[in-house]
């Protein structure tokens, strides 16, 4: 699965308040993988809020990996606030802080900005091509992708969500070889 997202947008916290269980607890089990894409779809400068929590994740990832999810969790459940007032660098650290990521550089990293452009860059090449996607270009989050196909289905339900998800493991998953059947051994009796 990849999902981009922007942590100032309802729809994206819509999408994860329903379905992030199921996602994360697929992902948990090993059934899926999940690529998370920050981006900031509707930014005009590097000082927005959509710029900030994006670079803080980026941050995380860089330094702290397997944080990313629980990071991802408090920016989405803190996406009213980011989408609002927006949260200062100073609240973002905290943010992350809080979600279990105390590592200096990572607070460094937030509080300087560090994956400004990297924020940046990403979303102009999402905004101008998706590779192995039948989207052609990001036009607006959350864009949930599983095997190259777009969920285009409401993003507050879950069962419908779950049904596409089934659905295109099912279609691209090549159907299995039955198991060739044991012929009795004439010269052994058996």
């Amino acid at each position: 699965m990849v999902l981009y997202v922007d942590y100032a947008n309802a729809d994206a916290a819509s999408f994860e308040t329903t379905n992030a269980s199921n996602v994360q607890g697929w992902v948990n089990q090993g059934y899926a993988t999940l690529e998370i894409h920050p981006v900031a779809l509707n930014s005009t400068d590097g000082n927005d809020p959509s710029t900030r929590a994006a670079n803080a994740i980026a941050c995380v990832a860089n330094t702290e990996p397997d944080a990313v999810l629980a990071v991802h969790n408090a920016l989405i459940a803190d996406q009213a606030t980011i989408a609002s007032a927006g949260l200062s660098n100073d609240d973002l650290v905290a943010l992350v802080s809080k979600a279990g990521v105390t590592d200096a550089a990572v607070s460094k990293c937030i509080t300087s900005n560090d994956f400004d452009n990297w924020v940046s860059d990403a979303t102009k090449r999402a905004k101008a091509s998706l590779p192995n996607s039948d989207v052609p270009a990001l036009t607006k989050v959350p864009l949930v992708l599983v095997d190259g196909s777009s969920y285009t289905g409401s993003l507050t339900d879950a069962t419908a969500f779950e049904t596409f998800v089934s659905d295109t493991y099912t279609k691209n998953t090549p159907a299995s070889t039955a198991s060739p059947t044991p012929t009795p051994d004439p010269t052994s009796g058996g």
